[in-house]
């Protein structure tokens, strides 16, 4: 057999292979399809900024106290998924299956499955985070839970922070 074919065919059913992971990972992500909106179809400015929406606001994770209510039903709803993953760790709604498709494209020494050496990494990443925001909103039936975010320039390290 011609080498340059072996190589072109390996290569080929190297993707092809990637392909079918990639869409495999899908039914994972498909619980957090399932009960989503079309928000862009015959939404005004005002229903959106009123909050009819389903669009969630991030916000600065310093600004809580350990003990806010906020920070409190994030822990549950983290909780809740840890607890199913405890139960069955394949659950696709829990923890560690959501962490395990992380690993899948982005802990990996396979170059193909590697995430972080494509221009998709940050479109990737951002469809990653916005699939556990919907298991954790899930979770604990609010639909306005959001992922909160840091400002890794910003934290202060002294006691009465969510550090300290």
């Amino acid at each position: 057999m011609n080498p340059s074919k072996t190589s072109s065919r390996r290569a080929f059913l190297q993707k092809a292979g990637l392909t079918t992971l990639g869409l495999g990972a899908l039914p994972v992500l498909s619980a957090s399809f399932s009960s989503c909106e079309n928000n862009a179809s015959n939404k005004t400015i005002s229903e959106v900024s009123s909050g009819t929406t389903s669009l969630v606001t991030r916000k600065n994770i310093a600004d809580f106290a350990v003990d806010d209510a906020e920070i409190k039903l994030l822990q549950d709803a983290i909780k809740i998924l840890k607890d199913r993953s405890e139960r069955s760790p394949l659950d696709p709604m829990g923890w560690t299956a959501h962490g395990m498709l992380h690993a899948t494209f982005c802990a990996t020494s396979i170059y193909s499955n590697q995430v972080h050496y494509n221009w998709y990494v940050w479109p990737w990443h951002r469809l990653y985070l916005w699939s556990m925001e919907q298991k954790l909103q899930k979770a604990v039936n609010e639909p306005k839970l959001a992922l909160h975010y840091w400002d890794w320039t910003q934290i202060e390290l002294h006691s009465g922070t969510l550090l300290g």
